[in-house]
């Protein structure tokens, strides 16, 4: 159980919130910040005490997608905090609401499209084919005609050799429709092609766009690391499943002990204590009996308000250690620290 008083200082006159432990010793920031403020109902005759968590500066972040026509969206699933991930393990599931029912429409939308292209381009070709035999036969039945028309008119009688020329010319007439009939089932068949693949193109990236969507809502992992949950921005509380959050909102990040540093909360009433390039005694929580320096390097200009903590704004102090963090300390644990004389 956290218990973010320290029994032997009687200077803290107030009392966080007990807050559950994860076996692995590690708090997740936003647990660790509801414990950060300076007790500011307390005025300390010495320098502040201070509360915060170990950071990852090169985490993954994972934030909340944004999508076109979603504000907001609501987190499904979550890997459980604390917990070591590896990379291409699912971290977080976001609740797909109609997306799925989008997806699968546009789906079957696109191999219905496909399926009409594919028998409209074999209907063409049947057209094309059958003009072609209608050609060929064209050809060839002008081709006996104009043999029938050339025996001479001495040899045949003077009927038989006007049938001959007629039917020649008709011949004639039957190829030239034949080809142009041919022509034509080509001609069709060509300029329809464009407007299929068009059409298939935009059920396409319908789908894609659908899937890809989809998609975005199964986070996964892209390198090892512990899960630490996000904070929202509205309430200043953590994420958890369930929780409604907008676009861009962090929901968790994959941290390991790459870039760590420590991030504090200072209340406006004790920033004043505090400077840049000053010495701290950082001491985890979950391993009392270890102290670690630290460098001030960071204090914001402009204060936070918090008032799920206490009146009053807060100020982020971030402060690296001057010689290395021992292996046991891992990111997301919550610390505590005061300034070093």
């Amino acid at each position: 159980m956290l218990d973010f008083r320290r029994a032997k200082d009687k200077r803290f006159t107030t009392r966080e919130p007990m807050l559950p432990q994860s076996s692995t010793g590690i708090r997740p920031a936003a647990v660790a910040c509801l414990s950060l403020s300076f007790w500011a109902t307390t005025t300390l005759a010495s320098p502040p005490y201070l509360t915060g968590v170990v950071e990852d500066i090169g985490s993954q972040v994972i934030e909340m997608p944004a999508q076109f026509g979603f504000w907001a969206r609501t987190v499904d699933w979550m890997a459980p905090e604390g917990q070591l991930v590896r990379q291409g393990d699912i971290v977080v599931r976001i609740d797909p609401g109609t997306l799925l029912e989008t997806e699968e429409t546009s789906r079957v939308a696109l191999e219905e499209e496909r399926a009409r292209i594919e028998s409209r381009e074999e209907q063409n070709n049947l057209a094309v084919l059958d003009a072609e035999t209608q050609y060929a036969t064209a050809k060839t039945q002008r081709q006996i005609a104009w043999l029938d028309a050339q025996i001479p008119e001495s040899a045949v009688t003077e009927l038989e050799f006007e049938q001959a020329q007629l039917a020649l010319e008709n011949a004639d007439n039957a190829l030239k429709l034949a080809q142009v009939a041919l022509e034509h089932a080509k001609t069709k068949r060509e300029e329809q092609r464009p407007v299929s693949e068009k059409t298939f193109k935009q059920r396409q990236l319908t789908w894609q766009n659908s899937k890809r969507a989809l998609d975005q809502l199964t986070i996964r992992a892209d390198r090892e690391g512990y899960v630490i949950y996000g904070e929202n921005p509205m309430s200043f509380s953590r994420i958890f499943p369930g929780a409604s959050v907008p676009a861009g909102t962090i929901i968790a990040t994959i941290a390991d002990r790459s870039q760590l540093q420590f991030v504090f909360w200072v209340h406006d009433a004790d920033i004043r204590h505090i400077e840049y390039d000053q010495l701290l005694t950082v001491i985890p929580d979950a391993l009392p009996k270890m102290e670690i320096e630290a460098e001030v390097s960071l204090v914001s200009n402009h204060a936070v308000e918090r008032d799920a903590w206490s009146q009053g704004g807060y100020f982020k102090v971030t402060a690296k250690p001057t010689s290395g963090i021992p292996e046991q300390v891992l990111p997301g644990m919550a610390i505590f620290a005061q300034l070093k004389e």
